[in-house]
């Protein structure tokens, strides 16, 4: 169903459980190739950018390199693994919700430096004197949602959503238009 029509504009992952088997599973679709991925033991994160190579090298411009440079994309991907190493077997949805609204700067390794290289992205904040976003300093733009769900969640057909940053901090467009 999710190939039907598919223009290929927005390779990302789509994030899938089954609450009957515990099974989860990440699904992300291309023009021409798709990539798959599942567990019973794990956890998964998706955001805007495609993990399988295939997709990512051969369908995504400027993706290899974002993907693993920790002054872009690949300071979210990073920091997941880290936090996926420290809570190995302990994360539920509580724990997600804090996960997504991150504040931990892989690359300048600070735990509160919200900016263009953290899960709860600010590029609002980001001067962007060690890289980050190709849009230049100070854009209004990075995490501007964020959803979890558990099988008790999915099971009632529900999942927890916070439209705006994750990490609850308000945008201050008088603020920003100081620094920009």
């Amino acid at each position: 169903m999710f190939a039907l029509a598919n223009n290929g504009g927005y390779a990302n992952s789509w994030l899938l459980g089954d609450i009957k088997t515990g099974e989860i599973a990440r699904y992300e679709l291309g023009l021409h190739y798709s990539g798959f991925e599942s567990t019973t033991d794990g956890f998964y994160s998706g955001y805007n950018t495609a993990t399988d190579l295939k997709i990512r090298n051969q369908e995504c411009i400027g993706e290899g390199e974002d993907y693993t440079d920790v002054r872009k994309n690949g300071a979210r991907r990073l920091r997941f693994m880290q936090l996926e190493e420290i809570h190995r077997g302990k994360i539920d949805a509580e724990l997600a919700k804090a996960m997504i609204a991150d504040h931990h700067d892989v690359y300048l390794d600070r735990n509160d430096n919200p900016c263009s290289r953290t899960i709860c992205g600010h590029l609002e904040l980001d001067d962007a004197r060690f890289g980050g976003s190709d849009h230049g300093p100070f854009n209004p733009w990075g995490a501007n949602d964020g959803k979890v769900a558990d099988s008790e969640m999915a099971r009632d057909m529900a999942f927890s959503a916070r439209w705006g940053s994750p990490v609850r901090r308000p945008f201050d467009a008088q603020a920003f238009m100081r620094r920009s």
